[in-house]
């Protein structure tokens, strides 16, 4: 007859425990990749609900010193350092959802 497994507690075995604790394993490792699959979609809402959040604000921003920066009154650096700093920020943003949506799982 073959060697049996040894339980864990010291009571002796079962011939099939390494089975047993096999299909457990399997049992467990296929819940935790439902939780990672779940935080993934999570993350993957964060990202795009963050990036809309960010954007919409910054198009407004962006439309209105344009808009400023038609006036004949204004500062040619004034105008320049407002329209450098919103599509900075607008180009941050873009790219901080680029990477941020390409995060590994």
């Amino acid at each position: 007859m073959g060697e049996r497994c040894p339980h864990p507690s010291g009571r002796g075995g079962h011939p099939n425990w390494g089975s047993l604790i096999q299909a457990e394993s399997y049992a467990n490792l296929q819940e935790l990749n439902e939780q990672l699959a779940a935080l993934d979609r999570t993350r993957s809402n964060l990202v795009a609900i963050t990036g809309h959040e960010l954007r919409t604000p910054l198009s407004t921003i962006q439309v209105c010193l344009e808009s400023l920066a038609t006036e004949p009154d204004m500062p040619q650096e004034l105008r320049q350092v407002m329209l450098n700093t919103a599509w900075r920020m607008r180009r941050e943003c873009v790219n901080w959802c680029r990477i941020s949506s390409r995060c590994p799982s």
